[in-house]
């Protein structure tokens, strides 16, 4: 958006990656929450401090006033700077003024928008992924106050951490829905946090989850939404009563899933209830059985389709590694109050999704899937791009030029290794004091 009467330079820019998101997306944004008007004469005007947060995601190299100077030489410089860049607390200011919503707006409008945009489809389903994962903030008072916390074996955690669970689509690494909460306390867990994510879920899009997720609420609460979920196992875990005769022997059941815990009377789930042979026995190795449950069809979709569907869960976590290294390089924020953690959140999901467009673009030109373009040199290029100009289909050749491999299945089992006890080390360093 330009305001001609604050115009004073413009420098030619063919804006490869701030085009990403549409205009008119970003101006209704600001006019839903009010803020497309701007007092005449003021040093940051919503439009120009919204710019901002998103490019600070992307140029994380460079410090706030850098990054504002950037976006005010392709969007326009307004003329009450008189020459200068504005303060870092004056900065501070606008992203108070601009408020949280704004930017959890345009980012649920851009989501929408990549949904319907996104290609990839498995038998007509739009297939995503819900996963969580924790982010780091700032070591202020404000920050603890509104996060916490995680304790561990030798105390809390040096930085306070707030918690992000996310439906991420499994060809495109689009984020397309996003929740955050405390990293402790009550309500603050995946299985709450997650309902929240309720009302973005459409009917035709697949949904897998860990077995972190396998909950008899949730599950209920998703209705006739498709999922596919890895079941809970143990000792604890819900054992569901087969009903009907077997769809495949040993392998794939219709059941009827109700734990003992649910109230009198609740209606059970019917399920198809499966077993897959991840592991197959191979030198010595005993073959390993997992379990998961769906309420996919047997008719439109057999077992042995759905054998390889779980394994696409994994690329959320290829999502959130791209997000928190290849984008964010490991580096938290740099806010020191809780709605400026969060705008910064936004707006890294903002740029994270911005990149993943234009490498479908890419990936489109070459004709490969998105995920053979490499995200590293993604954000390389439109760094490169954001700081000299370069023209669109000089950017999306370049993406598409620098390919990875195929991905092979995991190799080696997760598992969590118990740490050497710090003990006999501290004893040794106090007697010898």
């Amino acid at each position: 958006m330009r305001h001609l009467g604050e115009v004073i330079d413009q420098v030619p820019d063919d804006r490869v990656f701030d085009d990403a998101i549409p205009e008119e997306i970003f101006q209704a944004s600001l006019e839903e929450y009010e803020k497309a008007d701007n007092r005449f004469g003021v040093k940051l005007p919503f439009w120009l401090t919204l710019r901002l947060i998103v490019h600070m995601a992307l140029l994380r190299h460079l410090d706030i006033r850098s990054v504002l100077d950037r976006v005010a030489r392709v969007f326009g410089t307004p003329t009450s700077w008189r020459g200068g860049v504005p303060h870092s607390t004056s900065i501070a200011q606008a992203r108070d003024r601009l408020g949280l919503d704004v930017v959890q707006g345009l980012f649920k409008r851009f989501a929408a928008y990549l949904a319907d945009w996104d290609p990839s489809r498995w038998k007509g389903l739009l297939v995503v992924a819900i996963d969580g994962t924790m982010l780091d903030a700032p070591d202020s008072l404000a920050n603890v106050s509104e996060f916490g916390r995680p304790g561990g074996r030798n105390g809390s955690s040096g930085f306070p951490k707030f918690r992000l669970v996310a439906v991420v689509s499994t060809l495109s690494h689009f984020v397309l829905g996003c929740v955050t909460g405390a990293c402790k306390g009550p309500g603050t867990g995946e299985k709450t946090l997650v309902h929240s994510l309720l009302p973005l879920l459409q009917p035709d899009w697949l949904i897998l989850m860990d077995s972190g997720f396998c909950s008899f609420p949730w599950l209920k609460a998703l209705g006739d939404r498709p999922f596919f979920v890895r079941k809970t196992q143990g000792q604890t875990a819900v054992k569901p009563r087969k009903v009907e005769r077997a769809i495949k022997p040993r392998a794939d059941h219709w059941v009827d899933y109700l734990p003992v815990s649910s109230k009198s009377g609740e209606a059970p789930l019917r399920l198809r209830w499966i077993r897959i042979n991840v592991n197959k026995k191979k030198r010595g190795r005993k073959a390993k059985w997992v379990e998961f449950l769906t309420n996919l069809p047997p008719e439109r979709y057999p077992y042995d389709e759905l054998v390889s569907l779980y394994m696409q869960r994994w690329e959320v976590e290829f999502a959130f590694r791209e997000l928190k290294v290849d984008l964010l390089k490991k580096v938290m924020f740099r806010s020191q109050t809780p709605t400026r953690v969060l705008q910064e959140t936004y707006g890294l999901l903002l740029a994270y999704n911005s990149i993943r467009l234009r490498m479908a673009q890419a990936a489109k030109l070459a004709k490969v899937e998105p995920r053979r373009i490499s995200f590293t040199y993604a954000v390389a290029i439109l760094q490169l791009a954001a700081l000299n100009g370069l023209r669109e289909r000089q950017v999306l050749l370049l993406l598409g030029s620098k390919q990875i491999h195929k991905r092979p299945s995991r190799s080696y089992p997760r598992q969590v290794k118990r740490p050497a006890a710090k003990f006999p080390a501290n004893r040794r360093r106090a007697d010898s004091g």
